[in-house]
């Protein structure tokens, strides 16, 4: 298991070959729905923090419950209900067995920022970390129902006076969009159709943010709308010049956000699987395989040199 800045990554999940064990479960006489007996649940998460049993075997239980999680020196509490893909791996497993190397880097640059800006903060890992970091917080989150776990966390930490939560999407103008809402929550966009959708309002981030030079560091996460949020976040950018962590997947939006960032001094750096940085010249996004279009961007006149990505 390698180790990156203080901590330990493991493999996604889907790349564990040593994840079985549901088969002998079932044999046992368990199945998903006694999943959800408080008494059930702490027989079995030993195994699968072990990664002794499948998430598949797992996912969809009916869990409704509340649990600690730690990263480094920091915790917070999350609570957990059965539509909660990311909540799910976090309570069976860990933070490592889900965007391990994203947490690696924002755990790392959060230190002593003074504002964060969560753009698609879902249900709040990020807020949350942030928060328990002390640096005031301000999320945007469009999915009405997302928006609502996204509160609900917030307030079971208590963490009110830190964040601010606004049930807006990020964008490069005030409007109102059609959001498509998708089973699972980690991929609704206003870019990826699905068959259920909603219209919400669209906001620039420097419209709503102050421009007082203290927001140090933005995460977006937003499923292909990345080159429009960015639009929305210059001000802040030009203003601020805080660190931003952005996945970036669509040859059609990589051109534009590279622009947008090299104008503004900005240098790139790829985040790789193990949560380290390795600079980049362009945002070639073909030359990166499933999961791993994560980026870093940091204000600095003078170019890192490039690599290639392996």
């Amino acid at each position: 298991m390698p180790v990156t800045g203080g901590f330990a990554v493991e493999r996604p999940l889907s790349a564990n070959k040593n994840t079985g064990g549901g088969g002998i479960l079932r044999r046992l006489g368990f199945r998903r729905r006694h999943l959800g007996l408080p008494l059930i649940r702490p027989l079995i998460r030993p195994f699968t923090k072990a990664g002794l049993i499948k998430h598949g075997f797992v996912a969809g239980a009916e869990v409704r419950t509340s649990f600690f999680v730690r990263v480094g020196d920091k915790h917070f509490q999350y609570a957990l209900n059965p539509r909660d893909s990311i909540g799910s791996v976090l309570y069976w497993y860990s933070w490592r067995a889900w965007d391990s190397a994203v947490v690696i880097v924002f755990s790392r640059w959060m230190r002593g920022a003074r504002r964060i800006v969560d753009l698609g903060a879902n249900t709040g890992f990020f807020t949350l970390l942030g928060a328990a970091n002390g640096s005031d917080v301000v999320a945007f989150e469009p999915n009405p129902a997302t928006f609502q776990q996204l509160g609900r966390n917030v307030r079971l930490n208590h963490f009110e006076s830190r964040c601010t939560l606004l049930q807006l999407a990020a964008g490069s103008k005030a409007e109102e969009v059609l959001f498509y809402l998708h089973d699972d929550s980690t991929c609704c966009s206003a870019v990826r159709p699905a068959a259920n959708s909603t219209t919400v309002q669209m906001a620039r981030v420097d419209a709503v943010i102050p421009l007082d030079q203290r927001t140090d560091l933005v995460k977006v996460d937003v499923e292909g709308f990345e080159d429009h949020v960015l639009l929305g976040l210059e001000g802040i950018i030009r203003d601020s010049h805080p660190r931003i962590i952005f996945e970036c997947f669509r040859k059609a939006t990589a051109p534009v956000v590279e622009t947008l960032l090299k104008d503004n001094g900005y240098r790139l750096n790829w985040i790789t699987p193990e949560g380290s940085t390795a600079p980049v010249d362009r945002l070639n996004v073909s030359e990166y395989g499933h999961g791993h279009h994560n980026f870093a961007a940091v204000f600095d006149s003078v170019r890192q040199s490039p690599v290639t990505p392996p």
